[in-house]
């Protein structure tokens, strides 16, 4: 049977059926005209995707051993935040971002979670760290709820969530993941209908990728998309976004899986297909193998037996879904336009650049952004700024090596 017939099969038969992973085993109906799939081979191949200059204005330079890529006047199309930096607020490595109401929160593993505006100016802070009850133990992630002007930060350790306003004023605190059977959460989100999206580890007896709680008091409501394997060591999914939230609606991916899903009342449907030259995934390639030791173990079988390992992690605007993916012996950026449906793939290049686009942490309505830090942004390859700019030549020379990191804003001007 030919790999095209094998993955129309295939479609279909996630189409017609798709479990809800819920505790009461309900199945909902969806047909193979709702699923959307983006071909990799169809793609135009594009060295940057995210400036405003023609493709022939791309201009080469090496940079320790690796050729890199750039446009001519490409940094031009960036937006830069420059966060400020001040004794009450100094940044570590950033763990998460998310852009609310004209404000931008920020957390990092130095368990702190900032509030700055949309110029970097620093605003307050959020949580007090200390052993007592009322304190925060460790802020493991966050979540803002714009509709109630409510962040929530969640204590991993003591598996709890302290709800606070934006300016920081403590309100309550609600028990969170009781009822969670096993392993750990790796990240709180809020998503509609008052419900709160928890990503779950990878790890010895998890069975599930998400959680559904209610916001209001922290309660079980419903176990999603359960893990297709079974792991013998604990593990995470890094910080790599697991799902995307495009205007209203919260699209999700399950580890190892081709399939990108849409979650929305209490239902979950796959909504887009990734097919590539690689062997499409299903629940067939780990029949024989019961138990791995952990996901890199899973991922490493796939890639030795010609299979597709899945996204990585996906990010969207309101207009494009991004998500990275191995491809033809090389790891690819892909950006779909899922209003026109027709996309782009970027392949991934070396970290001597590290303006180039990628490793992103959240999303605007229209931008995907990413941080570099300030000894990076001053310490650039030779090629990846040009300093006679004025923007970024005034930039760079009031920017000290110990400041807070500088935000990217990167614009699709395909």
């Amino acid at each position: 049977m030919s790999g095209n017939i094998k993955f129309l099969y295939w479609v279909i038969g996630i189409g017609l059926f798709v479990w809800v992973g819920c505790k009461n085993g309900r199945q909902e109906e969806h047909t193979l005209s709702d699923i959307i799939v983006i071909d990799l081979d169809s793609l135009e191949e594009a060295d940057l995707l995210l400036s405003h200059h023609r493709v022939d204005s791309l201009r080469k330079f090496a940079f320790q051993g690796h050729v890199m890529t750039v446009a001519d006047g490409w940094p031009d199309s960036l937006r830069i935040i420059k966060l400020e930096t001040s004794a009450d607020c100094l940044l570590g490595a950033i763990k998460k971002i998310r852009f609310v109401d004209s404000l931008i929160f920020i957390s990092d593993y130095n368990e702190h979670l900032y509030v700055f505006d949309m110029n970097g100016r620093f605003l307050n802070r959020i949580g007090e760290i200390g052993r007592d009850p009322n304190q925060v133990s460790a802020i493991t992630s966050f979540y803002v709820d714009k509709n109630n002007k409510v962040v929530g930060v969640y204590d991993g350790f003591r598996r709890c969530i302290h709800r606070y306003s934006y300016l920081g004023i403590k309100y309550d605190k609600i028990t969170c993941g009781e009822q969670i059977e096993s392993g750990s959460i790796t990240d709180v989100n809020v998503i509609a209908n008052r419900e709160l999206l928890l990503t779950l580890s990878c790890g010895i007896d998890d069975l599930y990728n998400y959680a559904i709680l209610s916001a209001d008091d922290g309660s079980l409501k419903a176990y999603i998309l359960p893990y297709q394997v079974k792991y013998t060591e604990n593990s995470t999914r890094g910080n790599l976004s697991c799902f995307a939230r495009p205007g209203e609606k919260l699209w999700l991916t399950a580890l190892l899986s081709d399939t990108i899903y849409e979650y929305a009342d209490g239902k979950i449907i796959p909504k887009f297909v990734v097919k590539s030259s690689l062997a499409t995934i299903d629940a067939e390639v780990f029949v024989d193998r019961k138990e791995w030791i952990s996901p890199a173990h899973a991922m490493a079988f796939l890639r030795d037996n010609g299979y597709s390992k899945g996204q990585t992690g996906i990010w969207a605007n309101d207009r494009y879904l991004y998500f990275d993916m191995f491809c033809r012996g090389s790891w690819y950026s892909i950006y779909y336009d899922y209003l026109n449906h027709k996309g782009y793939k970027s392949k991934q290049y070396s970290r001597g650049n590290v303006l180039m686009p990628g490793r992103f942490l959240t999303t605007t309505s229209d931008a995907f952004v990413s941080y570099v830090t300030a000894y990076d942004f001053i310490h650039q390859p030779e090629g990846c700024i040009d300093v006679d700019r004025p923007l970024w030549r005034d930039l760079r020379e009031r920017t000290m090596e110990d400041d807070n990191p500088i935000l990217l804003l990167y614009y699709i001007r395909k």
